[in-house]
């Protein structure tokens, strides 16, 4: 008489793999890619508005071509960066006021918030997101240090 033992054991490991591919695959949420991503939708959450803020921007780098948010006129004091963005690599910052290169500022793409204060001078302020890990969605905001 031949034993059973084998084909149950096979069957009942076979019946377990499934289950458990079955389990993994179900659990797995797509993401939608950076292209498809709504900006105002993922910045209202991902940075929300800040009370006095200067000068916000978002958006996305699909390209490695930077994006440019200008505020017509600044005032000297301390200020408050706060950046964040998502994607694949960094975003950075760069401000210019008057024309003259203010400051920078470097935000890893993570979902992470990075937050840098600064010294700025007054005058007509640029911000310049860029990346060399295109694509990424970002957003920034300035605010008065206090």
């Amino acid at each position: 008489m031949t034993s059973r033992m084998p084909v149950l054991t096979r069957a009942l490991t076979a019946g377990a793999l499934g289950a458990l591919l079955l389990g993994t695959v179900s659990g797995c949420v797509q993401r939608p890619g950076i292209e498809q991503v709504d900006v105002p939708s993922w910045q209202a959450t991902a940075l929300p508005s800040a009370a006095g803020a200067v000068l916000s921007g978002s958006g996305k780098l699909l390209d490695r071509q930077p994006a440019d948010t200008s505020l017509a006129h600044l005032e000297a004091g301390n200020y408050t960066l706060t950046m964040t963005c998502e994607g694949n690599g960094k975003t950075y910052f760069t401000l210019t006021v008057g024309g003259k290169e203010a400051a920078d500022a470097t935000s890893a793409c993570n979902g992470n918030k990075d937050v840098v204060t600064m010294s700025l001078p007054a005058g007509d302020l640029s911000v310049k997101a860029s990346t060399v890990d295109a694509p990424i969605i970002y957003a920034f905001q300035l605010t008065p240090k206090r």
